[in-house]
């Protein structure tokens, strides 16, 4: 596959391959790092469907698009710094797309009035509302080569216009400014991470514009403990009043290379310099403050080459002005080696992307994914992992990321396209259809016997409790109450959260209790309203529902329940109520005794309340289309590879299909087989189907047909393989098209 890098300065070449170099070292010396967070891998999954793919309508191999990527609501941009323009090799261009119900498509071609060959305008760029920055790192200013630029346009109806061209009055030949760019609102900062500062080669710095009738320079950021190399600027967010930095080859403590970022807050026209971020476990070479983002009172920094051989991981820190703290580290919960973790980052309220633009799919290899979390309380769990529908090798999906609520933007710089590897971005959107987490209980995180916060009793009869024991199904609590053989009505509630769609409830249990006369059941309060049984409210187990019907006289005698002995620890799923979806709702564990016997009691352990529903399987096909040049009477076949990218435990079910035609219009093509015509795969694996095409029969000439792979992925329903055969009066002579080769 012809991959050809984008043209870099020498100098950040030099410095890259050798923190590479000493990144790997480092890590094979040094231990693992401190338990991070991490969780099972939910590809396309958790409500998170890919939504469209951005290729540009002039697209051209090594066009670089999707290395820079931003989004603002119904707004997309994706950057391609290596886009001729008008002849000019590398100029580069940034496109733009609006979503007009749910439909994306291209609204501008957005290029520097100015730019000449080898700019590299699109390398960076970012979005607020009406505006776009655009960064060109090698842009010329005045006679010197490479300086950089950075360009703001404005929107005015459907129409962008250039507004303003920015740069370092006090720049010099490859700064590189505009290697990173941010805006919000009125406020535009520029990275420039070659700059020289007090003599310091590469120490860094970062310039803040603001605007006022027109963009002026309000200042000019450099770290006060800056050093050569260090390569402040690298990225850089902005969000209100506050800007964070990242400077990447940082040094900490004895760490070369290690990384920090930098905060700066605003007073007046006044930036000062607050605090210098750094990761709790960090050791050299990691690549800290690679990739920066800002959000009301948190960032998330990336660091792509931490841990054992650079997998990479991702660090959130809340506060603000001065003070701030670590509040989590995320890590891919299916990471490997080299995966560059953290290369992009993208943070919205509770939900935040790291990028992984080496990470290995089924079906491909360097593939990338991005991964997305969510946050309950202050921590933070793995939620999906995204991949591209189409992923092929090297394609390097997630070098780009940005977020803006329930929309991702992920961009792929080696994406296939009708003109080789143009790139692109990928949208995907949970929508309605979001399952995040609102809120997950083990149970673990106070001493027993006492209940975790928002958690509450109350008794309607006798002494009987709930609380927290040391008898649980994942180490170490779980909430018990007793089984007493006296009248009892005893519930615990959990705290108010609101379901979104998709959501599922799930839990574990483990009940002994006397058989129907004594029981549990689930209740459950939507919106204020009264406790009702959570099946009479209209919710349904999937799995582990009630067990019988009470007799006797407990407070629940004649109503379904779990009662009698489950056996050990059961799993127990539901669907909420429709009218909870959407609402404030309380549910409530209900244990009611009544004067006969008694037994051991009822434990609940790890109580999921959004999603948990069945893992789910992604289809990921390769090759997308097929051609082969044979002689007449001769034949060939190649392999169809058809991957589930899905959940752990998930499996795909496949069928395949012959059309003359489109799908939908099916049919029996007599020189085209594919067999096996369907199966089942399971999680992380790859059934192979030889593709066999026979010109037996077939007169000189090309036959075209599809094979339509239908899959019980949703959200690649079908998947459309167009296959193309020539028949020449030559020898026969197999030809892979477009970069595939024989297996």
């Amino acid at each position: 596959m012809p991959h050809q890098p984008i043209r870099r300065a020498r100098r950040d070449a030099v410095v890259l391959v050798l923190a590479f170099i000493a990144s790997l070292l480092a890590s094979i010396a040094t231990a693992a790092p401190p338990d991070p967070v991490h969780g099972g891998v939910v590809a396309g999954g958790a409500g998170w469907t890919q939504q469209a793919k951005l290729l540009a309508d002039v697209a051209a191999s090594n066009d670089y698009a999707g290395r820079a990527v931003a989004l603002d609501g119904d707004t997309a941009v994706v950057g391609a710094a290596g886009a001729d323009v008008g002849g000019n090799d590398g100029q580069g261009a940034a496109f733009v797309y609006v979503r007009d119900g749910g439909v994306w498509t291209q609204q501008a071609r957005l290029v520097a009035d100015d730019g000449v060959a080898g700019d590299e305008f699109g390398f960076a760029l970012a979005i607020s509302g009406e505006r776009i920055v655009v960064g060109a790192r090698f842009a010329a200013i005045g006679g010197v080569a490479g300086q950089g630029a950075a360009y703001v346009f404005e929107r005015s109806g459907t129409t962008w216009t250039q507004q303003a061209k920015l740069a370092a009055t006090d720049g010099a030949a490859f700064d590189g400014y505009g290697n990173a760019v941010a805006i919000d609102g009125d406020t535009v900062v520029v990275g420039a991470q070659n700059a020289t500062v007090n003599g310091n080669t590469s120490q860094g710095a970062a310039y803040v514009y603001a605007f006022d009738g027109g963009w002026n320079l309000e200042s000019k950021l450099a770290a006060s403990d800056g050093a050569a190399w260090v390569q402040f600027g690298r990225a850089v967010s902005v969000r209100g009043d506050s800007v964070l930095v990242g400077a990447v080859s940082a040094t900490v403590g004895a760490n070369q290379g290690q990384g920090t970022a930098y905060v700066y807050t605003r007073d007046g026209g006044s930036w000062s310099e607050r605090t210098r971020l750094v990761a709790s476990d960090g050791e050299a070479w990691d690549g800290f403050g690679g990739a920066v983002a800002l959000d009301a009172g948190q960032a998330i920094i990336g660091a792509s080459s931490n841990g054992m051989a650079g997998q990479g991981a991702a660090y959130v820190f809340v506060g603000s002005g001065a003070s701030w703290s670590e509040q989590g580290k995320l890590v891919a919960g299916d990471a490997f080696n080299g995966d560059g973790f953290g290369t992009s980052v993208a943070l919205s309220g509770g939900v935040a992307i790291a990028g992984s633009l080496f990470s290995d799919l089924a079906v491909a290899q360097n593939a990338g994914a991005a991964y997305v979390y969510t946050r309950s309380g202050g921590a933070w769990s793995q939620q999906a992992k995204l991949v591209a529908a189409d992923a092929s090798d090297g394609a390097e999906f997630g070098i780009g990321a940005a977020l803006d609520g329930s929309t991702a933007l992920i961009g792929a710089e080696f994406a296939s396209g009708a003109d080789g590897w143009p790139g692109a971005g990928y949208v995907f959107d949970a929508g309605a259809g979001t399952c995040t987490t609102p809120l997950v209980e083990a149970f673990d995180g106070v001493a027993a016997p006492g209940l975790p916060s928002g958690w509450s009793v109350a008794v309607a009869q006798g002494a009987n409790t709930w609380q927290t024991v040391a008898d649980a199904d994942t180490a170490p609590n779980a909430a018990f109450a007793a089984d007493p053989s006296s009248p009892s009505d005893t519930m615990l509630e959990a705290p108010t959260f609101v379901p979104q769609a998709g959501a599922m409830l799930a839990f574990r249990q483990h009940y002994d209790l006397e058989p129907t006369y004594d029981g549990g059941v689930l209740e459950i309060a939507i919106a204020g309203g009264a406790w009702v049984d959570f099946v009479d409210a209209g919710g349904s187990f999937v799995e582990g529902g009630y067990a019988d019907t009470m007799i006797g006289s407990s407070a629940i005698a004649g109503r379904a329940a779990w009662t009698g002995d489950s056996g050990g620890w059961i799993s127990t799923r539901a669907n909420y109520p429709a009218t909870a979806i959407g609402q404030p709702v309380r549910l409530r564990w209900r244990i009611a005794s009544d004067v006969s016997a008694s037994r051991s009691g009822w434990w609940i352990d790890t109580v999921s309340f959004g999603c948990s529903d069945v893992p789910q399987a992604l289809a990921q096909v390769s090759p997308l289309q097929f051609a082969f040049t044979l002689a007449p009477g001769g034949n060939a076949s190649d392999t169809l590879h058809v991957g589930n990218a899905g959940e752990t435990g998930s499996t795909l079910s496949f069928a395949i299909g012959e059309s003359e035609a489109a799908c939908s219009a099916a049919g029996d093509v007599p020189w085209l087989a594919a067999t096996p015509a369907g199966g089942d795969v399971a999680a992380a694996t790859t059934a192979d189907v030889s593709v066999g095409v026979d010109a037996g029969a077939l007169a000189a000439g090309t036959y075209t047909a599809t094979l339509c792979v239908q899959t019980s992925d949703a959200s690649h329903a079908t998947v459309a393989v167009p296959v193309t055969l020539n028949v020449t009066g030559g020898n026969p002579d197999l030809i892979f098209a477009d970069g595939f080769e024989t297996p």
